[in-house]
């Protein structure tokens, strides 16, 4: 009996270490020096640099042609780390890092400028704004960590 009201927390326990186990090894962070063989390989790193730059813009002119799109911005956050991720694989000498996290910076401050604007217009709800918040101060902290390396 007593090991019968054991074994259901003792499996929780288990899956949540396996689960925060495989989740460490899947993520990376995104501002972590890593070595991927695409950053090797200057053309495939600024054919990412485009692709991601691409996708980042085609939202802005997506949403700007019909405000009334589907808003994901967690789509352009994606891809503007995507972006800052691609330069920092082309050149990742100090001011190069500096200058990717600032412009990275700058996207999210755009982003938020957005969805205020989207908010003030009743297009997207305040709850939508937060994460976007999130997104700024967090760019706002790497530069800060890109300045003192």
């Amino acid at each position: 009996m007593w090991f019968q009201r054991l074994l259901v927390p003792a499996i929780c326990v288990a899956t949540g270490i396996v689960l925060a186990a495989w989740g460490d090894r899947t993520v990376s962070p995104v501002l972590a020096d890593e070595k991927s063989p695409a950053a090797a390989d200057t053309s495939s790193a600024k054919a990412l640099l485009e692709a991601a730059k691409t996708a980042y813009e085609g939202y802005f002119k997506r949403r700007q042609v019909d405000v009334a799109a589907p808003n994901d911005s967690e789509f352009a956050y994606r891809w503007s780390r995507r972006w800052l991720k691609s330069e920092r694989a082309l050149d990742n000498a100090k001011e190069k890092r500096i200058a990717a996290s600032a412009a990275h910076l700058e996207r999210m401050r755009k982003l938020e400028a957005f969805e205020e604007k989207l908010v003030e217009q009743h297009f997207a709800s305040k709850l939508e704004l937060a994460p976007v918040k999130f997104y700024r101060i967090e760019a706002e902290q790497w530069v800060a960590e890109a300045k003192a390396r």
